[in-house]
Parts: structure tokens; sequence; C-alpha cells
């Protein structure tokens, strides 16, 4: 896992118009434009304790549920972190997706499934309260409608009713068989 280091910042890339983090030896861009920030983002600031915990968090609830390569789980750490931290608040959008069988409480972990009429998308929970939940796109993209595509990474709010059980690939064909 690539360690947060205190000399780590974020700001908006005047050239690109997204937020994006310097590591010092490189500079990590998120996929966020700066008219869907809070305007906290426009000065630059540290790679917080909050910021390196919530990263050491994602992460791990990344490599641990899904198994993908070190690069990519730092990527969607980042930019869950990026997301919480910094975009502006919005509404549910659950009429973008179908309910789900109530699967109790507590089953659910940090990974969800979200099914549209059109695809199944796989999401990281960033935040989750008693009715819903803001999540972020980790599949490639997600066709929610005719109209609109959720790319990897877009970040949406669902009512918790939406939240469908993630279930690891060897489950899966467990039982299928």
């Amino acid at each position: 896992m690539l360690q947060p280091n205190a000399e780590w910042f974020w700001f908006i890339d005047q050239n690109q118009g997204k937020l994006s983090l310097d590591m010092g030896e490189m500079t990590f861009t998120t996929p966020f434009k700066r008219r869907k920030l809070m305007s906290s983002a426009d000065t630059k600031r540290t790679f917080s304790v909050d910021d390196s915990s919530l990263y050491t968090h994602f992460y791990h609830a990344v490599e641990d549920s899904l198994g993908l390569p070190e690069p990519l789980c730092v990527q969607a750490a980042l930019n869950g972190v990026a997301a919480l931290m910094f975009l502006k608040p919005t509404g549910a959008k659950s009429w973008l997706f179908d309910l789900e069988p109530d699967i109790g409480p507590g089953l659910l972990d940090y990974i969800t499934c979200i099914r549209s009429q059109f695809q199944q998308g796989v999401f990281l929970i960033l935040q989750r309260d008693a009715n819903a939940s803001l999540v972020m796109l980790l599949s490639q993209q997600m066709r929610l409608n005719n109209d609109c595509l959720l790319k990897q990474f877009e970040v949406v709010k669902t009512l918790n009713d939406r939240l469908g059980l993630y279930l690891l690939p060897e489950t899966n064909q467990k039982a299928s068989r």
C-alpha cells in the first residue's frame, strides 16, 4: 500500500480544472471537477490525519473485498477520500436504481452492488446513515438509463433500499453449482 506522507497536499489543478493531490514525486488527479467541489477545495490543504485514516480504511475495504491490484486500490481509496472531503452535498437519486430485498442491518460492509434497469455496478460505500448512502462506482461504467452513464469513480447518493449484497466471485461460483 502506498503510504500517505505529511508532505502531500490537495489543490485544484488549474490546467485540468480538477481536484488533485500533490504526492511529491507525482501528482494524482481525481475525476472531480471544480464546479462540483465545495469552496474549501479552492485553498491548498494538506493531506490530514483524517484523510490518511479514510485512505487506509477505503484501501483495505477494496483490497480485502475485491482483491484488486495495488494501483487500483490506491486510486479507489484516494478518489473516495477526495469525494467524501470535497464534493458538494447532493440529494439522493434513488429512482435510477432498482429496489433490493431487505438484507438486514450489518450485512453490508463497504462494497455493495446496485442495479439499474440496464446494468449492475459494484460500489464502495463512502458514507452511510440510517436512510441513504453516498457510494462511488468501482466498476468501469454503469448505464443508469437511456441518457445517463455513470463512469468509474463517480459518486451518487441513494436510499439504502437500493444497496445489494456483494458476493465474492468464488461465492457466486459455489452458489451456482
